[in-house]
């Protein structure tokens, strides 16, 4: 194992990240609260979305270039702990290229 390629577009921890089915895309989400699609093969950043909360998962759909990102929303919360009673928003994002 060596190293191919590293991505210095972070300024913060990565919290999750997953790759494209066929390999040539790259989701990380950072502490940040956004999303970077980059290229596998030429490191460089395709798509930036900011979702304006933390995120706690990134997945790509089998077939088509589209990532779901999962979001906490805890600190949204009025009053009590009530996040088991209610839905957790999950943004969905269709990227094409």
């Amino acid at each position: 194992m060596c190293c191919v390629c590293s991505l210095t577009c972070f300024d913060s921890p990565i919290r999750c990240l997953s790759f494209s089915p066929d390999g040539t895309y790259l989701a990380a989400a950072a502490e940040n609260s956004t999303l970077v699609v980059c290229s596998t093969k030429t490191g460089t950043v395709v798509n930036s979305i900011d979702c304006k909360q933390p995120i706690n998962a990134v997945s790509w759909h089998p077939y088509k270039n589209m990532v779901v990102v999962a979001i906490d929303d805890r600190g949204q919360a009025s009053g009590g702990d009530d996040r088991y009673h209610k839905k957790q928003p999950v943004y969905l994002k269709s990227i094409s290229y």
